[in-house]
């Protein structure tokens, strides 16, 4: 645009000198012409101002250090093309805090484009991206405008599961007793003789032909300690990642068994029965600034088990 400007400007100076040297009827035509180019420009440009659009699309929740792009559309439905857009979009993470980045892009002889950019998901958290200023110009670059802008979009960076050390085994230790499973499927069982009442699809069909009397394969239920998983909230930024990261892995681990757990985090708690309610609880904790916080009181018995997680060795600070 500045360079527009110029040019217009050298033009404008070499004519009003013509005319003043000259003083010919027809520099002042060349005078006219040259002082009225901004006022045709800006009105050639407005009805292609009025009728541009721009557009945030973001990337899905992702994991951390998985690739992410944000796409930036702009149309302009008008039959002439809008010369020049400049759009601005502010970047920030909202768990880490980081000084927002910004990304400037100058789209040129507009009618209907796209530009990219890729977002950082080095640190988890909640990623907020925004346009900041969208101004349109007119075909000689002295008029802007505003477009209106699009809302802001988020997207979660979420952990990537990392292996405590050592890997505690919760889902042997916290196993208690079997019982009798009324009815329903089991992949626990118990072989015992025929009673009489029990169902004949309890029946083991391949035992029973080696022995006289009817084998029973009865479904177990097993009875588990309450587990609860404690994390105190560091003051270092890394060593909470660290922390997140842990937790993703031993709770992938203890869902894929189905076997439910209480998580105590800072001064927070909430019961994980599937993978959805961890999602829903980190989407909703990465989205504040990080906090430094120990874990609230622990109630527990012989039938409650506590794991609390601690930062790897060698997290600096």
């Amino acid at each position: 645009m500045r360079g527009r400007r110029i040019l217009y400007l050298g033009g404008l100076a070499a004519v009003t000198a013509f005319h003043l040297a000259f003083g010919q009827y027809i520099s002042h035509y060349m005078l006219w012409f040259v002082l009225m180019l901004p006022v045709v420009s800006l009105v050639l440009s407005i009805p292609a101002m009025l009728c541009t659009r721009v557009n945030l699309e973001g990337a899905q929740d992702v994991q951390r250090k998985k690739p992410a792009k944000i796409h930036i559309s702009a149309s302009c439905s008008f039959f002439l093309p809008l010369d020049c857009l400049k759009i601005k979009v502010e970047e920030q993470n909202l768990f880490y805090s980081e000084t927002p980045k910004k990304h400037t892009f100058r789209m040129i002889g507009l009618s209907e484009e796209e530009e990219s950019f890729s977002v950082s998901t080095l640190h988890c958290g909640t990623v907020r991206c925004s346009i900041r200023s969208a101004w349109a110009y007119d075909y000689l670059g002295f008029f802007a405008f505003p477009i209106k802008k699009s809302n802001p979009i988020t997207f979660t960076v979420l952990p990537a599961p990392s292996s405590p050390e050592p890997m505690p085994d919760l889902v042997v230790s916290s196993e208690q007793i079997a019982k009798p499973k009324p009815q329903g499927f089991s992949e626990e069982h118990e072989l015992r003789p025929y009673r009489e009442g029990d169902s004949i699809n309890l029946i083991h069909w391949k035992l029973t032909s080696k022995f006289d009397d009817p084998i029973i394969r009865e479904p177990q239920e097993l009875i588990r300690k309450n587990i609860i998983l404690a994390i105190d909230l560091p003051d270092s930024f890394a060593q909470q990642e660290d922390l997140l990261d842990q937790l993703l892995f031993v709770s992938d681990v203890l869902m894929e068994k189905k076997i439910p757990y209480v998580l105590y985090i800072g001064l927070q708690n909430i019961t994980v029965r599937s993978p959805g309610d961890l999602d829903k609880f980190l989407k909703t904790f990465l989205a504040t600034p990080m906090r430094k916080e120990k874990t609230t009181s622990i109630r527990t018995g012989n039938d409650t088990m506590v794991y609390r997680l601690t930062p790897h060795k060698g997290v600096k600070a």
